[in-house]
């Protein structure tokens, strides 16, 4: 009886972790048209626009994610300076976007550090 209890109790764990993760609904770990999985990302990335990859996913778009979308399938020029001139035309800076923010009650030593041991 024992054993028949825990082979019941591993076969009800089972279906609650199959029945629980395939009853969720998927997530989309990114939902950008542009950042995520455009030809204008794939482009950028493939042809090696910027040294970092990370870079073009960090520059804020100057227009909304269509526009800059259907400006890029009318742009002729696919060349690696071609993307670099759109993407200079149509995102700002890396961290424009940015704005410094400094807490209202920030200190500069809060008095918990000072209890801090090594």
């Amino acid at each position: 009886l024992n054993a028949s209890m825990k082979r019941s109790q591993l076969v009800a764990v089972f279906l609650c972790l199959f029945f629980g993760l395939y009853s969720q609904e998927t997530v989309i770990p990114c939902d950008s048209a542009v950042y995520c999985y455009s030809e204008l990302l794939s482009l950028v990335q493939t042809l090696g626009v910027f040294n970092d990859s990370k870079t073009f996913v960090d520059m804020p778009m100057v227009m909304d994610p269509d526009e800059v979308l259907w400006v890029f399938s009318n742009w002729t020029n696919r060349t690696r300076e071609g993307l670099l001139e759109f993407v200079e035309l149509w995102f700002d800076p890396v961290g424009s976007d940015i704005n410094d923010w400094i807490p209202t009650d920030w200190q500069e030593r809060p008095k918990f550090i000072e209890t801090i041991q090594n």
